[in-house]
């Protein structure tokens, strides 16, 4: 057989690894997590009933991304991460989806961490989505402006650094989860808090980059040993 036509076909095989390898990699690596909880007592003003009442059952979904840098300043003890929110969804048994995220480039939502700090010291994640990235179906007129999802864990156990994302998140670590969301009536401009306490947590998926196939390592290898024999035939026939 024509070793010149192997080694072509050598190099073909090695730059379609080369090609899987490249596409195959994810660039981020995102963690779905989804909460539940109710509203507390007094935590919803009589404007917004029936859709929401004191006592309501609230669920949500929530996507991060753990590659996100921390922002200039950001430390192993306190750190924000604007831009890292990838999605969000809030709902009320009663009231539907009440907000929804659509990431948007400069937007201003982010998320905080807190490693051993504060008096008394404690642990503690929030995600902070902002309009307009964060939107809803205005409930009796009021427009959402901003929501705060937290988790605080009081035995400082559950990070060792707030300077990067957690990889995942796991209610049971944390002694305490709430959530919050700001309205405001677009004719009156009357301000609304509606309070609630989050009972569960769960990371319900993680996407991390991917790691090329043996495969895909072994055309690698063919293609640049391939490359390698035609360099050398190339050098002979030259000298």
């Amino acid at each position: 057989m024509n070793i010149n036509f192997v080694n072509r076909i050598a190099a073909l095989l090695g730059f379609a690894g080369l090609c899987i390898a490249g596409t195959g990699r994810a660039q981020a690596s995102l963690v779905n997590c989804s909460f539940a909880g109710t509203v507390d007592v007094g935590g919803a003003p009589a404007v917004f009933a029936p859709s929401i009442v004191d006592g309501s059952s609230v669920t949500g979904t929530f996507q991060y991304d753990t590659t996100t840098p921390a922002d200039a300043g950001g430390d192993p003890s306190a750190s924000s991460f604007t831009g890292a929110i990838t999605g969000f969804t809030f709902n009320v048994a009663d009231g539907g989806l009440i907000a929804s995220f659509t990431r948007a480039p400069g937007g201003g939502s982010n998320i905080q961490m807190y490693n051993d700090l504060g008096s008394p010291n404690f642990d503690h994640i929030s995600l902070v989505p902002f309009f307009p990235e964060l939107t809803g179906d205005q409930p009796s007129g009021y427009f959402v402006q901003f929501a705060v999802l937290r988790f605080d864990d009081t035995s400082q156990s559950v990070f060792g650094t707030a300077a990067s994302l957690p990889g995942s998140l796991d209610f049971s670590q944390f002694t305490g989860g709430g959530f919050f969301l700001f309205l405001e009536d677009t004719h009156s401009e009357a301000t609304a808090t509606i309070s609630m306490t989050i009972t569960s947590l769960t990371t319900d998926s993680i996407t991390e980059p991917v790691v090329p196939e043996p495969a895909t390592l072994s055309l690698m290898g063919l293609g640049l040993a391939g490359v390698g024999a035609l360099r050398r035939r190339r050098a002979a026939v030259s000298a």
